[in-house]
């Protein structure tokens, strides 16, 4: 290896679509632990709709794109959850 050589990190760019647990509560104006509380078996059990998720080597990851979807799966879950019965 060259002494002189200089090493290059890439960093992930802010709006990068694969989020970590931290990016995600922020994303979604949460806290950490709510987001791990929703990951969990019983959290997802008691969600109509459980929050997307991908175990990388035992971490936690969210795609920016699922969560907007899911976020929006929600919306709509709860739009017809407030609509009357029909007659």
């Amino acid at each position: 290896m060259n002494a002189g050589a200089q090493y290059q990190y890439r960093i992930a760019p802010v709006q990068s679509e694969l989020l970590t647990v931290e990016q995600a509560a922020e994303f979604l104006n949460m806290t950490k632990g709510q987001i791990h509380e929703m990951t969990r078996a019983r959290g997802r059990e008691r969600m109509p709709i459980p929050i997307p998720l991908l175990r990388i080597n035992g971490n936690l990851r969210f795609r920016r794109s699922s969560l907007e979807k899911w976020l929006n799966e929600i919306e709509q879950y709860e739009l017809q959850q407030s609509q009357p019965p029909a007659a």
